[in-house]
């Protein structure tokens, strides 16, 4: 890692909060290599889970499943009490645990950047699918439907997306009534003023850090396919390094998130995957 200590490198390969049958466990091995031997690796290990079976309770389905997994990521994050999280390898419904453990770290002073093609805002009783994956920020803004919340929700102001295109109308009605600041990829595409909005709006409010929630599927499909809801019209690779890169100067990381890479065969993408934790999030690799 660059200049970060009491580092935490969270596997976390999560994929029932999406869709199942999925392809996210063909990446986890080169993840898993990958980062393993970082003195501060950790793995949140995987309930039996039947994907026949998605056990929909509450609007959402495997939630008995999710529920104790993220318990099991929880526990792992108060033990080892990090400064900085990477949490990678899972579905975005993996980074739950991790922002709510750093927003109590810093005491409700990191802003969470959702680097996205989706906004991920639904509540369960909105939710078109009952995929979790696509509720994991109104959750972690604390919202009464679900009976698990954060120590320390998150509050409207530490939110903000970039990279939007394909939301509903629920989820953009949220954003839009709550002041959240929210960008489509169009408007990301050449020009940093969006990133700007969003730094200046978190300095307002008072926050020292940032947490970057990139999920792979911000990425144009024809860049990089190894999504499970691939979409048209978004960043390219070196545009999306460039924001990251941009994002990083103007604040500090507590930590980041890089999610939803689910290739059909292993290995396939990983060369860009290197390129997103080195040159986009700054990260080194442990020595081999």
């Amino acid at each position: 890692m660059k200049n970060l200590l009491n580092t935490m490198v969270l596997l976390f390969p999560q994929y029932q909060a999406g869709y199942v049958p999925s392809h996210i466990p063909n990446g986890t091995p080169d993840l898993r290599q990958l980062w393993q031997k970082h003195e501060g690796f950790f793995e949140v290990p995987l309930q039996a889970t039947d994907d026949s079976k998605p056990e929909t309770d509450r609007g959402i389905r495997f939630r008995r499943i999710l529920r104790a997994q993220k318990n099991a990521a929880a526990a792992l994050l108060e033990k080892a009490a990090p400064e900085f999280v990477l949490t990678t390898g899972g579905d975005c419904g993996a980074s739950f645990s991790s922002i709510a453990y750093l927003n109590k770290k810093y005491d409700g002073k990191i802003g969470v950047i959702w680097v996205d093609a989706h906004a991920d805002i639904h509540a369960p009783s909105t939710s078109p699918s009952g995929n979790y994956h696509g509720m994991i920020a109104r959750h972690l803004l604390g919202h009464p439907e679900f009976d698990q919340q954060p120590e320390l929700a998150l509050k409207d102001y530490q939110l903000a997306y970039l990279g939007l295109r394909d939301t509903e109308k629920e989820e953009d009605d949220f954003t839009a009534l709550h002041h959240i600041p929210a960008f489509r990829a169009s408007e990301i595409m050449d020009d940093n003023a969006p990133m700007d909005v969003v730094i200046d709006h978190f300095k307002r409010h008072g926050l020292t850090h940032l947490h970057l929630h990139v999920d792979c599927d911000v990425m144009d499909e024809k860049v990089f396919p190894y999504v499970h809801v691939p979409e048209p019209n978004g960043l390219g690779l070196s545009r999306l390094i460039e924001i990251l890169q941009y994002l990083r100067s103007k604040m500090p990381l507590a930590g980041c998130c890089l999610t939803e890479y689910a290739p059909q065969k292993a290995g396939e993408g990983m060369d860009v995957m290197k390129r997103l934790y080195q040159e986009g999030l700054g990260l080194e690799f442990p020595d081999a």
